[in-house]
């Protein structure tokens, strides 16, 4: 199987897209928020180091584990015929959909204050 299929197979390109779209609701929120309490600016950039370095590690435990009806497992341990990595990367799909549309709204809302 090549590399490219067994990441799609393991929702790892699903959960980057996830991440990016949540890190960055997270980080609207957060400048907001640290702008609203008056923070130092280094803050701001504390919260875009920890998600950027957090990224990796996310995609490296989404390669390694895989959800299933008895809870967490090894991928190695989970028989690709019995895997539900179908289901759980629709569920991912919607999860994505939710925060764009969350994200637009976010956007939209931020627009109009200008």
């Amino acid at each position: 199987m090549s590399i490219l299929k067994e990441l799609h197979r393991r929702n790892v390109f699903r959960v980057a897209a996830l991440y990016l779209v949540v890190a960055w609701l997270i980080l609207k929120s957060t400048h907001v928020l640290i702008d609203l309490a008056g923070l130092a600016p280094w803050v701001r950039y504390a919260f875009e180091v920890v998600l950027a370095v957090m990224l990796p590690f996310v995609l490296w435990w989404t390669w390694c584990y895989e959800i299933t009806p008895a809870g967490l497992k090894r991928t190695g341990q989970v028989d690709t015929e019995k895997s539900i990595s179908t289901l759980t990367g629709r569920k991912i799909d919607s999860a994505i959909l939710i925060t764009i549309i969350i994200g637009i709204a976010v956007f939209i809302l931020d627009r109009g204050n200008v």
